[in-house]
């Protein structure tokens, strides 16, 4: 079936979970507590804003010593899809997809740079995932936990 045509075929499926999941977040909404920006939540660790996914979406970074851990929640669906090609759009779950393309891959670029740690809902076992780049885009390598006992 021409990708074109898969797309049209969705389009039913996917209305109807945009829809639900509005209706599910309407229904919450001012009982949820909310911040805007980063927000540090203890002494060593801190929730930096990671846009695109949900409203408010937004990672947690906890600190011990010399080691950090970074929780990208969402971030990365897929990540032998999303780490090349981390500009892929199209992941019904993300209320804002380009938002969350542009978030994702400034992200890698940074955990690149910086060597960071992370950890996410969709990170492949052992959970813990180090950041490299790969051609044209990044690899996601699982950390063994060994290394960080």
């Amino acid at each position: 079936m021409p990708r074109s045509s898969l797309s049209a075929s969705r389009a039913p499926v996917v209305g109807r979970i945009r829809r639900s999941r509005r209706r599910a977040l309407r229904s919450i909404a001012m009982s949820v507590p909310t911040f805007a920006g980063e927000e540090h939540l203890a002494l060593s660790i801190r929730s930096p804003p990671l846009v695109g996914h949900t409203p408010g979406h937004s990672g947690v970074v906890v600190s011990a010593g010399d080691r950090t851990v970074y929780v990208v929640g969402d971030l990365v669906h897929l990540p032998a899809v999303q780490g090349p090609r981390p500009c892929a759009t199209g992941m019904v779950f993300d209320v804002d997809s380009d938002a969350a393309a542009d978030t994702r891959a400034a992200f890698l670029e940074r955990a690149v740079a910086e060597r960071l740690v992370i950890a996410g809902g969709h990170t492949e076992y052992p959970g813990l995932t180090r950041v490299l780049a790969h051609v044209g885009g990044f690899r996601l390598q699982p950390e063994l936990w060994a290394e960080w006992a």
